[in-house]
């Protein structure tokens, strides 16, 4: 059994990804016999500091939330005094540079984390890393970027972390050019499968499910038009499920669609059951997120979990100074190709419980 306190900066249920990210971590750590809290230790939802349980479905955690609004000092002393209550064998920092600080660069940080953690085992899970990796970005990135890069690295050398976690392959080769090794933790599904949801097969019918946020400047014009032109030649017809929150977009999307003579049927946000039993009766799964950035999804780790073939149509996203190729299995990267290739696809990558990847990031800080 491992003793662990996790370090995010906000906690409040739906409104900070991270946040609910750590929580069903914590929480799942719990199930399989460990012990965990939580301190969120620069809250945004919090005006007063609170000691509370929260609750990833039936298992309370211990939590403890300092507000934004309190010094760094307030906050070093604080947080000392908790985590020496509760006297972990680890700590947890899920790092994303906007959490700590609302332009992103947490100046004075990482001495207070050197500070808390006097003498105990530090993890990081880089969620984020800096601003302009991509060359698509402008200038003000890139130098925006170049300072958060700094604090990354001063941060590894003040607290020596004896394991680091990333979730995208991208992230992990960036980190790794500062002469640290690094692992990939991929994220964790929200989406429970329903075992009991037999596939649905529909003859000359290919279903394909957009969930979640509609992402701009994706490739969706090229694969409407290229399915309009096979559906003519082959007699093949295509539907698309909306499924989840889908943005603004939302509405040119149903338009488009239409237009090109293709069925929509918008399911809008449903119960994780509800989601599950959709995400069985589909064929391939749609992702506006770029490329290199769809290991960081949620909704594709979902569709991955249901053994879904995903096609990226997300928009370029180039990183500077980087002259390899990633693969990331079972996405396929669209940018206009013969759509033949893209309906041919049918690899589909490992699947990404909360108790598989659980025991993965156990596995690596006991090894």
């Amino acid at each position: 059994m491992i003793k662990i306190v996790f370090i995010c900066g906000s906690l409040k249920q739906g409104k900070d990804g991270v946040g609910d990210y750590t929580r069903r971590l914590a929480g799942e750590l719990i199930r399989q016999g460990h012990h965990s809290s939580i301190l969120a230790i620069n809250d945004r939802y919090s005006e007063t500091i609170k000691k509370e349980k929260q609750y990833d479905s039936d298992i309370p955690i211990q939590s403890y939330r300092l507000p934004e609004l309190l010094s760094l000092k307030e906050k070093k002393q604080l947080s000392k005094v908790f985590i020496d209550e509760v006297n972990p064998d680890w700590l947890s920092l899920q790092y994303v540079p906007f959490s700590f600080n609302f332009k992103g660069l947490p100046f004075g940080w990482n001495h207070l984390f050197k500070t808390i953690g006097n003498g105990r085992k530090w993890h990081i899970m880089f969620h984020e890393l800096w601003v302009g990796i991509d060359k698509e970005s402008g200038m003000k990135h890139y130098i925006w970027g170049t300072v958060q890069k700094k604090l990354i690295k001063s941060l590894i050398r003040s607290i020596t972390p004896n394991v680091i976690h990333t979730q995208t392959q991208i992230y992990k080769y960036l980190i790794s050019r500062m002469d640290v090794i690094v692992y990939q933790l991929p994220l964790f599904s929200n989406i429970p499968v329903d075992i009991e949801t037999k596939k649905i097969i529909k003859k000359n019918t290919i279903r394909f499910v957009l969930f979640g946020n509609i992402q701009p400047y994706s490739y969706v014009n090229y694969l409407v038009e290229e399915l309009a032109s096979f559906s003519n030649k082959k007699g093949v017809f295509f539907n698309l499920i909306l499924l989840g929150r889908n943005g603004n977009l939302k509405g040119k999307w149903i338009k488009l669609w239409k237009q090109a003579g293709h069925t929509i049927e918008d399911y809008g946000e449903q119960t994780k059951g509800e989601v599950s039993k959709i995400l069985h009766s589909v064929d391939i799964g749609l992702s506006t997120t770029p490329y290199l950035q769809i290991e960081k999804s949620g909704t594709t780790a979902a569709m991955k979990e249901h053994e879904l073939p995903i096609i990226c149509i997300g928009r370029s996203w180039t990183p500077r100074k980087v002259n390899i190729d990633f693969h990331i299995k079972g996405v396929f990267e669209y940018c206009g190709q013969d759509v033949e290739r893209v309906l041919a696809f049918k690899e589909i990558g490992a699947s990404n419980s909360l108790g598989s990847i659980t025991k993965q990031f156990i596995n690596t800080l006991i090894k």
